[in-house]
């Protein structure tokens, strides 16, 4: 028979005065926890959640990994980018990438009786992955760009339609200042809400081959090509990958590639993102602080409370040791029932919050219409591993308490 569990469990359901306690000592130190470690599951799904709906955002109007022509010109006319140039059956042989596909960027202005806008138009063509834009769709429906013609139709956003007064099956007239200066009447099928305004503002999704028109380009030559991934997270590691294959060609006209990932280009919201790990670290530190000085007390008290039974024991023969044993089972399992129930809350909430959106935020501030959730159980296993971790050392500070205890003068003065 274990001993010291045995008498761990007669602690706990002890009817006495001093039993009683315990278990409110007990209860007290296991709601502590609990509500930290809630704090702590909500403030992961937070994190997570949120990077991943800015990254998605972020991602869906401009690719993780782009190549273009190496220029010194950072205006939006770029130089044209022959498709032959490019290594794209070498590019799909890297696990990581799952699509590949030429797009094109032009400056307009769109506009109407009453407004006008500046855009740019996105031109894409029938290989684009429209997933990003399906899931945002609010009105209408997406552009179809595998016809042998030139399509007209356009996707706008409901910030640029709502200015604009601009609804489905409109005409968007917009103008092209060049030489000769230009004008194309486009029709909207569809509009999309990303509640990125800083994209949504902006861009236009129109067909590519309007744009190789206007900048008198063959149908062979795009702006540059976007490269999606299968896991974002290897962005670093595949962008390096696209540099050995395409990075060091001299193109015929002497010029080179230009590689360029998501997190170089739009390094300022990926920064921003990495504060945010900043910001959970401080609330995951505060919280098991919190936890560690309610684990310490609870088990401060419980000590003195039962210093005579210490006594007693250390009198009959029992070990510092065994003794300490007695109180590691006990806070353990203070610990465990914590844990256990803060992830019960943490989760729930989480989950209510991910299907009804609750907690709602600015949007112009955010970018998002809801505090996000991302349930990551990986991150949150590793989390709880950790707490426990922490909380053991922790609850071991006051069980030094006894061997300082002597046996022969608490039994003097009992």
């Amino acid at each position: 028979m274990n001993t010291e569990l045995f008498i761990a469990k007669r602690l706990v359901k002890e009817r006495s005065f001093q039993g009683l306690i315990a278990q409110r000592m007990s209860k007290i130190a296991t709601i502590s926890i609990a509500i930290s470690t809630a704090v702590m599951v909500l403030a992961i799904s937070i994190v997570i959640g949120f990077k991943k709906e800015i990254r998605e955002k972020v991602t869906g109007f401009s690719a993780p990994i782009k190549i273009t022509k190496l220029s010194l010109n950072n205006s939006l006319d770029t130089p044209p980018l022959n498709k032959g140039w490019v290594p794209i059956s070498n590019l799909r042989k890297i696990s990581n990438i799952k699509s590949i596909h030429p797009y094109t960027i032009k400056a307009g202005i769109v506009k109407t009786n009453e407004e006008i806008q500046g855009v740019i138009l996105k031109g894409v063509d029938s290989t684009y992955d429209w997933s990003f834009f399906a899931s945002n769709l609010v009105e209408g429906r997406l552009p179809n760009y595998k016809t042998n013609s030139t399509s007209n139709e356009v996707l706008i956003s409901k910030i640029n339609a709502a200015k604009l007064k601009l609804k489905v099956g409109d005409k968007l007239r917009t103008y092209f200042v060049q030489k000769p200066f230009r004008m194309r009447p486009f029709q909207i099928v569809g509009i999309y809400d990303s509640k990125f305004q800083e994209f949504d503002s902006k861009f236009v999704i129109s067909d590519l081959r309007h744009s190789q028109k206007l900048n008198q380009w063959s149908s062979d030559q795009y702006a540059g090509f976007e490269i999606l991934l299968f896991d974002f997270n290897k962005l670093k590691e595949t962008s390096q990958q696209v540099v050995d294959i395409a990075g060091y060609r001299m193109l015929k006209d002497g010029s080179r590639l230009r590689i360029e990932n998501i997190k170089e280009s739009m390094s300022n919201i990926f920064d921003w993102l990495s504060l945010q790990d900043t910001n959970a670290l401080v609330v995951l530190t505060l919280m098991v602080f919190v936890a560690a000085i309610n684990m310490i007390t609870g088990i401060l008290i419980l000590l003195l409370d039962r210093i005579r039974m210490i006594g007693i024991l250390k009198a009959l023969g029992m070990a510092p040791k065994s003794l300490r044993r007695v109180f590691i089972y006990l806070s353990s399992s203070i610990v465990i029932k914590g844990l256990l129930w803060g992830n019960v809350i943490g989760l729930s909430l989480s989950v209510i919050q991910k299907h009804t959106g609750l907690v709602r935020l600015e949007e112009s501030t955010y970018y998002l219409s809801c505090v996000p959730i991302s349930i990551s159980i990986p991150s949150i296993l590793l989390l709880n591993v950790a707490t426990f971790l922490l909380l053991a050392l922790f609850m071991l500070i006051p069980l030094l308490i006894i061997n300082k205890i002597s046996p022969s003068e608490i039994i003097r003065y009992e």
